[in-house]
């Protein structure tokens, strides 16, 4: 019976040694082939996708691919969320919030055959989920997701960083916003690290229903008991000023930690990396409805009928407007300092040299 217990240990032992043996050795395949990928990609002459061959596309690659050599970026692990991609189609979108980034994954579904109704109330729920498109994150392994990266046709979408800052101040923080969840997990935590320079020395009080009883608050001036009863206003709803936001940004650059910062203001070039993949395509805000009509056409061309959905083909919706609003970007960065946007720009120092946005088309005051 002893032996017998010995026996069945001796081999789950070597079971289980067996499995550790073949993880190491996929996991050294792995990095040999991200290692392989790395060194062809920075050895290679640029090949200009057909997409990019054309002016003003083909000194946009050239020029960023000029001024990625020198800069060792990672390719990181790319088996997240952030990367789209259809099979059916060949390809993939690396998503940049606050960059038409809900309408182009939906431009997806459709492209690839989603036969729903896209209504209102549906991508206003996609809004606290991820609109159902595969994502790299649901492969099995990091080599999957770079055999995509290399063979498929890959784009992102750019937008200058400060007004995308603006769209995420106003879609996350501000009154207009119609969803809760960053005015009450982040907007609050904000308002509370920050009370400290509002309230004049009532941060442990504010909450207490007999606040205009309290004797420290009596003692204040009627403009300054105005600022308190405004702040404590803040810290319940989490509607946070455009300048606490750049503030809250200003500290991940004081504490060395702007990768740690969330998507929707995170550095354009920390999420899709394009000194690391050589992307077929991008697209502009600036120039955003015919940039896209471009790719959904190739896309659409060089794809068998059977693959795409039947109807009319897809357009980008809406009419050649500009998406831009550069009034109402100056308007949000004069509220802050020069000293402010100078740190925002260091921040984002690489979206404006790489990607070639103007660091001076917006002042502080």
């Amino acid at each position: 019976m002893a032996f017998g217990k010995r026996h069945l240990r001796f081999l789950l032992l070597i079971f289980l040694l067996i499995l550790t043996m073949k993880k190491i050795i996929n996991l050294r395949k792995e990095s040999n082939f991200i290692s392989s990928f790395r060194k062809i990609k920075m050895q290679e002459p640029l090949k200009l996708h057909p997409l990019s061959s054309k002016e003003p596309h083909r000194s946009r690659m050239l020029e960023m691919r000029e001024k990625c050599k020198g800069r060792d970026q990672e390719v990181g692990n790319i088996l997240s969320s952030t990367f789209k991609y259809n099979d059916q189609l060949k390809l993939v979108m690396c998503e940049v919030p606050k960059v038409a980034s809900t309408t182009w994954q939906i431009l997806l579904l459709r492209l690839g055959g989603f036969k729903g109704n896209i209504t209102k109330d549906l991508r206003k729920r996609w809004d606290y989920a991820k609109i159902p498109n595969k994502q790299f994150i649901q492969l099995k392994s990091q080599t999957e997701a770079l055999a995509r990266m290399a063979t498929y046709t890959t784009f992102f979408l750019t937008r200058h960083p400060f007004e995308r800052l603006v769209s995420a101040y106003f879609d996350k923080f501000s009154g207009r916003s119609t969803y809760e969840y960053y005015k009450k997990n982040v907007g609050r935590a904000i308002a509370r690290a920050q009370a400290k320079a509002h309230l004049y020395g009532l941060h442990d009080s504010i909450f207490h229903d007999d606040l205009l009883e309290k004797e420290d608050f009596k003692k204040l001036d009627s403009k300054e008991k105005s600022e308190v009863i405004q702040y404590i206003h803040i810290m319940k709803t989490g509607e946070i000023s455009f300048p606490q936001f750049v503030k809250y940004l200003i500290g991940y650059k004081k504490n060395n930690n702007v990768e740690k910062m969330d998507n929707h203001w995170l550095p354009q070039m920390q999420i899709c990396r394009p000194c690391a993949f050589s992307y077929s395509y991008i697209i502009r805000f600036d120039n955003l409805t015919n940039e896209s009509n471009k790719l959904l056409d190739y896309i659409q061309t060089q794809t068998t009928t059977e693959t795409l959905p039947k109807g009319p083909r897809i357009t980008f919706p809406g009419n050649n407007r500009p998406f831009v609003k550069h009034e109402e970007t100056e308007k949000m960065l004069k509220q802050i300092s020069d000293e402010d946007v100078e740190i925002l720009r260091e921040i984002y120092a690489d979206d404006f040299s790489v990607l070639n946005h103007d660091p001076h088309l917006y002042r502080g005051h």
